[in-house]
């Protein structure tokens, strides 16, 4: 049954991403994408006819801005990551990053871009979750630029345009969840790599399994891969698990009080060592930890009347 939303709870909605759109740089159509908006006139209907925004619009836009409340520490991983897609945009030269799932890869990747995109430089991230073949690759890239192609073109002219595309621009390319490229597709990146090479920064991000894949069939000496694993860089960037320490910074950067923190940290006695964030170690366990005490509080149960739920 679909959720029927209130006229103020749309007008929270509204000002919340009119805020966040300001703050962006980003002009609305861009903007709208960034959301996840199928279309840039719902951030239009947003802003002037709230009648006609849905339950769909609405789920969309709160799970942006409850992604824009999340506040990260800087710790070592986001350095990291940080550092290596710099060094990507001002050098032009191709960076890779790799960690398990849920070390904090796309989130830096996310903030790096918003820190770019205030100072006015380009920075486009695509993902490739749920890719599985070569030309599904290339046109997620031509997507995460804005180019448009007929199921007719070619990869190699598709590659080609992307060449010329960025050759125009102060740009970086970073390519989320790479990992999804497996066996021998992942082989497509050795084009994608050689068209763009001084024309701006590249950076794959993914699982270890990125690099595995490539350095097994290297070693065999298979086909393409041999010319691939020399045009990645010998010292990737390797993402490590959260700390006790970077847990903990990052809980009281979200407001989460020392009885909360007690509790997450594993300090409320055995009873409650369930709640200990490392039951799930990584940067997302320690995200979903916060939405836990911020919805049903501190265990063992405290007073709080200032709790209220993360959007």
């Amino acid at each position: 049954m679909a959720r029927i939303y209130s006229r103020k709870e749309k007008e929270n909605v509204r000002d919340a991403i009119r805020a966040l759109h300001e703050k962006s740089g980003l002009s609305a159509a861009e903007f709208a994408s960034r959301v996840g908006f199928t279309n840039a006139s719902i951030l239009s209907q947003m802003y002037t006819n709230l009648d006609l925004i849905g339950e769909k619009a609405m789920e969309t836009a709160l799970k942006y801005i409850a992604k824009s409340k999340y506040v990260g520490v800087v710790t070592e991983n986001y350095m990291a990551v940080f550092n290596a897609l710099e060094s990507a945009y001002e050098l032009k030269n191709v960076q890779v990053i790799v960690g398990n799932g849920g070390y904090g890869k796309s989130f830096a990747i996310d903030k790096y871009r918003e820190e770019k995109e205030r100072e006015g430089r380009r920075v486009y991230v695509v993902n490739l979750e749920g890719v599985h073949t070569k030309k599904g690759f290339i046109r997620v890239v031509c997507q995460g630029l804005g180019m448009k192609f007929s199921p007719r073109t070619t990869m190699r002219e598709m590659i080609a345009e992307i060449r010329e595309y960025m050759r125009r621009k102060d740009a970086l390319l970073v390519v989320d969840e790479a990992s999804a490229l497996e066996g021998r597709k992942v082989t497509i990146i050795k084009d994608l790599m050689t068209a763009l090479r001084g024309t701006c920064g590249v950076a794959f991000s993914g699982t270890p399994y990125f690099l595995n894949n490539i350095t097994r069939h290297a070693m065999k000496d298979d086909h393409l891969f041999s010319e691939l694993a020399d045009r990645l860089p010998m010292l990737p960037v390797v993402l490590k698990a959260p700390t006790d320490e970077e847990a903990e910074a990052i809980f009281r950067a979200n407001g989460c009080d020392d009885a909360e923190v007690d509790t997450l940290m594993g300090k409320a006695g055995d009873r409650y060592k369930w709640l200990c964030w490392r039951n799930k170690p990584t940067f997302r366990g320690v995200a979903d930890a916060i939405d836990f005490v911020k919805t049903v509080g501190s265990v063992p149960p405290v007073k709080k009347q200032h709790l209220t739920p993360i959007i």
